[in-house]
């Protein structure tokens, strides 16, 4: 009985280690960094059973960024009785430290990024938020822009695919609402006061 349970055991982890190998995706990830700049591309080639699976985390954390996120590769996936190839991929990114000598300290704020790849045409590459965004950092801003692309074969098929994000940590603060109001109503009392003088002279 010792020998029949070890045995059922191993032949269990071994049959559970060959799934999971499986189950890794199969992606090229690219992060390069400054203090002032970042960019992660995650790309892959065919969509195939041998290069699907996951979700899988991947993570990239330096002196001045934190990106984290997960990623997922399904071959043939059912979609309302429709097959496609897809790539779902969701993260954060986030400036730890301002460039030395700009005046500033502390984090900025989490920039989210969420990619959805499909091989179907139109709309076979989704982003969120569409392009990217802008959010305040001190002063000054962080700019996130979000890229993406693939090539859809026959039958739902994605052939090739790349998803990029960047984030720049610009000089030029972003304007808060506040401030745009100020701004509006002084251009309509200089519009107005130029009106008056008009109809005086």
């Amino acid at each position: 009985m010792t020998f029949a349970r070890t045995t059922l055991v191993a032949l269990f982890v071994l049959f559970s280690c060959d799934r999971v190998s499986e189950a890794i995706p199969v992606f090229d990830d690219t992060f390069t960094s400054t203090s002032s700049t970042m960019s992660l591309t995650l790309s892959g080639a065919a969509v195939l059973p041998a290069t699907a699976g996951g979700p899988v985390a991947f993570s990239h954390v330096n002196a001045f960024w934190n990106v984290q996120g997960s990623i997922r590769i399904r071959d043939n996936f059912n979609v309302g009785g429709v097959f496609r190839d897809q790539v779902e991929i969701t993260g954060t990114a986030r400036h730890l430290n301002h460039p030395l000598g700009d005046g500033q300290t502390g984090p900025g704020n989490l920039l989210p990024f969420m990619f959805l790849i499909q091989g179907i045409a139109p709309g076979g590459v989704a982003l969120t938020p569409p392009g990217g965004a802008i959010k305040s950092h001190g002063t000054h801003s962080d700019v996130e822009t979000l890229s993406g692309a693939r090539t859809a074969g026959p039958g739902g098929q994605i052939v090739d695919w790349t998803a990029t994000t960047k984030v720049d940590h610009d000089l030029a603060p972003v304007p808060e609402p506040a401030t745009l109001t100020l701004f509006s109503l002084t251009a309509l009392g200089l519009l107005r006061l130029v009106r008056r003088r008009d109809h005086r002279d």
